[in-house]
């Protein structure tokens, strides 16, 4: 789950974040779809697919659900500017994994935590390269004729960092390298060969060398004879870069995958209920 840090006023009701990027994930039922995926009828999932997926793509899934201990977060819509509530210290697991599930209002005092449900038209969501699940006004739930007999999730929710050791990367995925606008700190989602960009958020032009420049990639590993997907955002692959003084975020694409797919031997601290690499041991710098 994005632990994203609130600047919450009480007396105001109103949510601030310093992340960039942010889509709510509650859409009222009359907002027009953002993508094609999101009119499709809703598939029928495991979890071990959720990386696979659409943004905005409808799915159906069994699994259980562990809740947090967090009080639900208050937040305005952008598109009604109403207040609605949102919480998302939730974990769903099946058989063959766990994915974070973001549970919205009305639906929040309506789950139990420990039981397995038979959920339908979950949307999917990406946040700083993260899928998680989200419910919408269409999900409906019902509780499954059969439960889960050993839940992982209060575990996850109580210390979700782990140490690990792989041989490789298997697969290097959805690379993106962009520039933050210095203004509102969300994603300017071209690089050009302009001095100066505009952002199309907030419309601050801005000169391009004095950008922070940040990345996402996802990145395949084998952990417990099990092939997963962990996300890497800017510090980590910086700190990957440390053995290799002539690559950056500033190399092409094709440069920085091959050093990922080249390195041998890396030990990580990570989020299991993210999915986030979270840290690279320094051993893992050593040249």
């Amino acid at each position: 789950m994005p632990n994203r840090s609130l600047g919450f006023v009480a007396k105001e009701l109103w949510w601030v974040t310093p992340t960039f990027d942010i889509d709510f994930d509650y859409q009222p039922m009359n907002q027009s779809p953002k993508s094609a995926a999101s009119a499709q009828p809703a598939k029928t999932i495991i979890l071990e697919e959720l990386p696979t997926l659409q943004v905005n793509q409808k799915v159906n899934v069994t699994a259980s659900i562990s809740l947090g201990n967090e009080k639900p977060k208050p937040v305005q819509l952008k598109t009604t500017q109403q207040m609605t509530s949102v919480k998302e210290d939730c974990v769903l697991e099946d058989k063959t994994g766990t994915a974070t599930i973001h549970i919205w209002d009305p639906l929040i005092n309506k789950i139990k935590s420990g039981t397995t449900y038979e959920f339908e038209n979950l949307t999917v969501k990406h946040f700083q390269g993260t899928t998680h699940l989200g419910t919408t006004p269409a999900t409906t739930f019902k509780e499954a004729s059969q439960q889960l007999e050993t839940l992982n999730g209060p575990a996850l929710l109580q210390n979700p960092e782990k140490e690990a050791k792989v041989e490789k990367f298997k697969l290097v995925n959805k690379l993106s390298v962009f520039i933050t606008c210095q203004a509102c700190k969300r994603k300017i989602n071209e690089i050009s060969q302009q001095q100066s960009l505009k952002c199309k958020n907030c419309g601050v032009r801005q000169r391009q060398a004095e950008c922070k420049r940040d990345a996402s990639v996802q990145l395949q590993v084998d952990l417990d004879n099990k092939d997963v997907w962990l996300t890497a955002f800017t510090d980590v692959l910086e700190s990957l870069f440390a053995t290799h003084l002539k690559i950056s975020l500033l190399s092409d694409s094709d440069t920085i995958e091959q050093l990922l797919m080249d390195l041998q031997d890396i030990q990580f601290t990570y989020n299991m209920n993210r999915k986030v690499i979270t840290k690279i041991s320094a051993s893992s710098l050593k040249s």
